[in-house]
């Protein structure tokens, strides 16, 4: 799919053998897998190439990232992707969960979950009009199927119809919190219900350096497995001294913190102190050489036993 070469007889493009060993590990983990890399390596693809294999195999997928812009670029990728095969292989079915303001790309609005709702509704009501006066057989459900649709919803619980097509999609799209909205996370969210079950069976958490911690728990808990994917190099929106402190003290001894990160951490009684991410940069061009077992250390830190995979960074463009 993604991952085939551009024609038949052609070499596979460079990065490609790490983007499928990737996808294989991902489709075949039992709980979580974690891809790396540097921007432009490759890491959408590989997402949209594992989204669509999940696809054919049945499986829902819940797809998130701390930014709009993120969601979208996987969302679009796919989206021109899969408008170029014929109707009976289009596997992936998506909806985006949001708000019309906040989609940064328009081909993506007719996708938007209240429009796509809407929709569906209108083609069933069409077929309901054409079938009017039509005796045969079918036309007690059909009836009933009317009504359904023009009963009004009440507050704060989803109508059948709803849930039916909110059921229905694989792919659901959205903010960490803002796929709280989704009317099947919603039910499910609601006093009556029991504690939430795993709706989906993949999270892929894209851009995940700027999803924290807390973010990551609110979708996690809807779905059996989850990918993680993300550039190590890439700066949180914030970081909570107490955290940063408590991985530091295991994973760096107080001696090769003073000698080698005197910049941006230096002791304490309570142990090091990490500054701002501004400070961080500044303290970076001073302190350029740092070893790369500290940076190893820390993500290993945050991360136990983790081995996440890496893909390479972009080659030169011919």
């Amino acid at each position: 799919m993604f991952l085939r070469p551009d024609a038949a007889g052609e070499p596979l493009r460079d990065g490609t053998d790490e983007q499928r060993r990737f996808v294989g590990i991902a489709l075949a983990t039992p709980d979580f897998a974690i891809l790396e890399g540097p921007p432009g390596s490759g890491k959408t693809t590989a997402i949209c190439e594992l989204i669509a294999q999940l696809a054919r195999r049945g499986q829902r997928v819940l797809l998130v990232a701390s930014t709009n812009v993120a969601v979208d670029n996987v969302l679009e990728r796919l989206l021109e992707w899969q408008n170029q095969l014929p109707a009976d292989e289009r596997y992936v079915l998506p909806v985006r969960i949001g708000d019309r303001e906040r989609i940064s790309i328009e081909s993506i609005e007719p996708f938007l979950h209240a429009k796509f709702e809407r929709s569906v509704r209108d083609d069933i009501q069409d077929f309901l009009d054409d079938q009017r006066g039509n005796r045969s057989t079918g036309s007690e459900s059909r009836e009933m199927l009317a009504t359904c649709l023009r009963r009004p919803p009440v507050q704060g619980i989803p109508s059948p119809l709803t849930m039916l097509i909110a059921e229905s999609v694989n792919l659901v799209c959205g903010t960490p919190i803002g796929v709280l909205q989704h009317p099947e996370i919603r039910a499910h969210g609601r006093p009556d219900r029991d504690q939430p079950r795993a709706l989906f069976d993949v999270l892929i958490v894209d851009e995940a350096s700027k999803t924290t911690f807390t973010e990551f728990l609110v979708p996690a808990i809807y779905a059996k497995k989850w990918i993680i994917v993300g550039d190590i190099q890439q700066l949180s929106p914030y970081v909570e001294s107490e955290d940063i402190t408590e991985n530091l003290r295991h994973a760096i001894d107080r001696s090769t913190c003073a000698s080698t990160a005197t910049p941006r951490c230096w002791p304490t009684v309570q142990g090091p102190r990490v500054v701002s991410s501004a400070a961080s940069l500044r303290g970076r061009r001073r302190a350029a050489t740092r070893p790369a077992r500290i940076r190893r250390r820390l993500s290993e830190a945050a991360v136990p036993q983790a081995r996440p995979m890496t893909l390479p960074p972009p080659g030169p463009v011919p």
